[in-house]
């Protein structure tokens, strides 16, 4: 049987939104310096005209949707441009429910189920077409209609943390808690000056910059052995070189599974 290759077009759409979470198909994790994309797929249906078909088998009709590699490749280092230092991670994609399969100038419509894979899920049905089918597929596509719609959810494992409030304090800081005494007493009371000085939103940031203070102000110089309180009351500290602020933030960090719509580009070819 002779093919004979009529024409190779590719039908590129626009990236579909994150339902319900983001209008983008990737996700920033600001704090661990992290992104996690939802990989693209890709639509291919190939039509082989047979030379020695009938008016009812004239033709075979192949979907096949795949994962599409250069298009993931692409858009990582798109997004990669953006946020230069992150670290890109490409996401599993699961199955989540049945998908719709149409094929508009046919006017059918059917339930399917993709198969999961290892990195996305994916779907190959194989079919025959009649004449008349055919030449209905060839007018629409004439007009500038793709002849096959997939509609499906995808799930994905996102995690994001995002700074939400954060307090920074100068250098200075760690030498004026003690001033001149450097015992335990003179620090609490210094703390305690501190802490009540912090004016922020959220609560935790105040005790992380607290943390902080603990840190990286002092070393403590405790002694070999305390029998009494007033030992423990002598326990000195000697102050860290430190050249670099104090921060206290608060995060917001979620985890779980996403529900995403299918996102594909179509590529069609008639031979």
């Amino acid at each position: 049987m002779k093919k004979y290759l009529i024409t190779l077009i590719t039908f590129w759409i626009p990236w579909l939104g994150i339902a319900e979470t983001s209008p983008t198909n990737y996700w920033v994790n600001e704090v661990e310096k992290t992104i996690t994309v939802a990989p693209p797929h890709l639509l291919k249906v190939e039509i082989i005209k047979m030379d020695d078909g009938t008016d009812e088998v004239y033709s075979t009709f192949e979907i096949k949707l795949e994962l599409d590699k250069k298009a993931r490749d692409r858009q990582l280092d798109e997004i990669q441009e953006q946020y230069p230092g992150y670290n890109m991670q490409t996401a599993n994609l699961l199955t989540n429910g049945p998908a719709t399969l149409k094929i508009p100038p046919l006017q059918t419509t059917k339930r399917i189920e993709l198969t999961p894979g290892q990195e996305a899920p994916y779907f190959y049905d194989l079919s025959y077409l009649t004449k008349d089918e055919y030449f209905k597929i060839m007018q629409s596509y004439k007009k500038g209609s793709f002849p096959v719609e997939l509609e499906a959810d995808e799930k994905l494992f996102v995690k994001t943390s995002k700074v939400v409030e954060q307090k920074t304090l100068s250098p200075q800081t760690c030498s004026k808690l003690v001033n001149d005494d450097p015992s335990l007493f003179s620090f609490i009371l210094g703390l305690e000056k501190l802490y009540k000085s912090i004016h922020v939103q959220f609560q935790n940031t105040k005790k992380d910059l607290i943390k902080s203070v603990f840190q990286n102000c002092y070393r403590i110089d405790m002694p070999q052995q305390i029998d009494r309180f007033e030992d423990l009351m002598d326990i000195s500290f000697t102050l860290k070189k430190r050249n670099k602020p104090l921060v206290g933030r608060t995060l917001k960090t979620e985890a779980g599974y996403r529900i995403i719509p299918l996102q594909y580009t179509h590529q069609l070819q008639i031979l």
